[in-house]
């Protein structure tokens, strides 16, 4: 369990994430972590029950970025979890916002977003330079220790997200679970913290605790 009051946290050391008060991403990196940070933005985190929200994707930094538009080749997993069951977040290919949903029930909805695996490559020297800022220490030792320094990098990732929303006023479901192969669950009702309070998190690999791992601003 990781407790800091801060509105953004990132995990490094092959995992990271950022988690917002009500919004919360993951990456999953298999040789290094992706270079840009991905979203989900919905259009209110307390609407009203049957209110539409609209749920956009986002990438970028410090949640500042750019729209990414629904992409059904991309897509391994877009639902929303509710009081009421979980569904696929409804949505036309190829439109900004990504999805949907009309919350039907009071109470904690959340939005779970995961990416296919994709991968990029990059040059030797800002392979090593981007291991070096993002405190991945131990990928350049693996790398060092192959003679692979010199070498161009291959990154292959998978984009979890999740957001929440509570709608009707009611926050009671703020830990559900999506069973996403890496989800963050708040151990508190993020609705109800003050700006200066601890927010307990469990940050679960395949349902399970994962310990170890470096949290940081």
């Amino acid at each position: 369990m990781t407790r800091n009051h801060s509105p953004y946290l990132r995990v490094r050391h092959g995992v990271r994430f950022v988690a917002g008060l009500a919004a919360i991403w993951a990456t999953i990196p298999v040789e290094s972590a992706s270079g840009h940070d991905f979203w989900i933005e919905p259009s209110k985190f307390r609407p009203a029950v049957g209110e539409e929200v609209r749920i956009s994707l986002r990438v970028g930094e410090h949640f500042k970025g750019e729209p990414v538009a629904r992409n059904p080749e991309k897509i391994e997993q877009f639902v929303v979890a509710g009081p009421d069951g979980t569904k696929p977040v409804a949505g036309k290919d190829g439109a900004d916002p990504a999805g949907l949903i009309n919350p039907a029930v009071p109470g904690v909805y959340a939005v779970g977003y995961r990416s296919k695996r994709s991968s990029i490559e990059l040059e030797a020297a800002k392979f090593e330079e981007y291991l070096k800022e993002e405190g991945l220490d131990k990928i350049a030792e693996i790398r060092a220790q192959r003679g692979e320094s010199d070498k161009a990098g291959r990154e292959v990732y998978s984009r979890s997200c999740k957001s929440l929303l509570m709608v009707g006023g009611e926050d009671a479901g703020f830990d559900r679970r999506l069973g996403m192969t890496l989800e963050l669950v708040p151990q508190r009702s993020p609705f109800s913290l003050r700006q200066s309070a601890d927010l307990p998190i469990i940050l679960l690999h395949e349902g399970k605790p994962v310990e170890g791992v470096e949290v940081r601003r």
